[in-house]
């Protein structure tokens, strides 16, 4: 399918018909439900001029956004590295009880060494 569309796209674009490509887009969105997007994250947004404006309609926010033009989801790979780094953070994070950390002030702490 992409290979079928890339080329209609480009022509599009060619004959100046992108505009008239994104607001179509942009009017099928508008008919999705509200909450169909939102379990949904998106990775990056691309340097691509209707990317941004295709996150800003999805009320989506990216992860990444680091001007990236590379194509192939490499903005999805990167993401995907920055979700499971902070998801390892996380998950091998203690709890205070774990790392013996008390509730109390550290002025209480040095209160309690300077009487003992």
């Amino acid at each position: 399918m992409r290979k079928r569309i890339g080329p209609q796209l480009r022509q599009r674009r060619n004959r100046g018909g992108a505009d008239k490509t994104i607001k179509h887009d942009r009017d099928a969105l508008a008919k999705l439900r509200a909450d169909t997007l939102a379990h949904a994250l998106s990775s990056h947004v691309s340097a691509e001029a209707g990317h941004r404006m295709l996150l800003d309609e999805l009320t989506l926010r990216p992860l990444l956004d680091l001007d990236l033009r590379l194509g192939e989801a490499s903005g999805a790979a990167l993401a995907v590295l920055v979700l499971r780094a902070a998801l390892a953070c996380h998950t091998g994070m203690a709890t205070f009880a774990e790392a013996g950390v008390s509730d109390r002030p550290a002025a209480d702490d040095a209160t309690a060494a300077a009487a003992s």
